[in-house]
């Protein structure tokens, strides 16, 4: 796979605040992905990203009995390459827990969501915490990232979805906690993420997929051998 996790972190804001930053202990690099994953509770807000080139991959927005979660991502240019913190404001007072991942793709990435879904259950709780399921993917080596959210303070995970990894928990004491999880997929498929807690709470999903430069690079090679080749593409 040519799709590495390079740094990771994590941060709170656990009294009701605007505001909150997360930050990295080493500069960014040129060309990779960041992916940020958000949770500010049960309330409805508006979020407002560092600055504009970060966009939304995925947002569940908060509701009575629903727990937020959303998912942000920036491919890394000169303006921001070296950079280690960043921003995030909510227009409603709330406890916001964020974590932040930095990807590196040996192919590039550019313009790189491809499918995405929110998921919750209407205010009922449950001891299922699922990201909901995409369309189909259309490329076969993918990032996949989901937000997984419930209430309260951590609990123990299990039961995690086939193929999918653990990554950053950020949790508000007797509050709510989020867990970012990962799956670097070989193959197209519908994307789901979900895993077990012991006591039922509320809850709220997302997940986001990503795709490479890859497969582009590569159809285009053998377009231009097709094409050129004077053999009629036989190499």
């Amino acid at each position: 796979m040519s799709i590495t996790r390079v740094q990771t972190n994590q941060n709170t804001a656990a009294t009701l605040a605007t505001t909150v930053t997360v930050t990295l202990t080493s500069g960014v690099t040129l060309g990779n992905l960041l992916v940020v994953c958000m949770n500010w509770g049960i309330t409805a807000v508006s979020v407002t990203p560092p600055d504009s080139s970060w966009a939304n991959g995925a947002f569940l927005n908060g509701a009575s009995g629903i727990q937020s979660s959303s998912i942000y991502y920036l491919v890394v240019d000169a303006a921001h390459a070296g950079q280690t913190s960043w921003t995030w404001t909510v227009s409603v007072s709330s406890k916001i827990a964020i974590t932040v991942v930095e990807w590196n793709s040996s192919n590039g990435w550019s313009a790189p969501l491809d499918q995405s879904a929110t998921n919750s259950n209407s205010s009922a709780r449950a001891t299922v915490i699922d990201s909901g399921t995409t369309p189909t993917t259309t490329q076969s080596e993918e990032l996949w990232v989901a937000s997984l959210v419930y209430g309260q303070s951590s609990q123990t995970e299990s039961a995690l979805t086939s193929g999918w990894s653990f990554g950053e928990e950020s949790t508000i004491s007797a509050t709510h906690t989020m867990r970012e999880t990962y799956n670097v997929a070989a193959a197209t498929g519908a994307a789901d993420c979900n895993f077990t807690i012991g006591t039922s709470e509320v809850w709220g999903g997302c997940i986001a997929t990503f795709k490479d430069k890859g497969a582009v690079v590569v159809a285009h090679y053998y377009q231009y051998i097709q094409g050129h080749h004077p053999a009629g593409g036989q190499i």
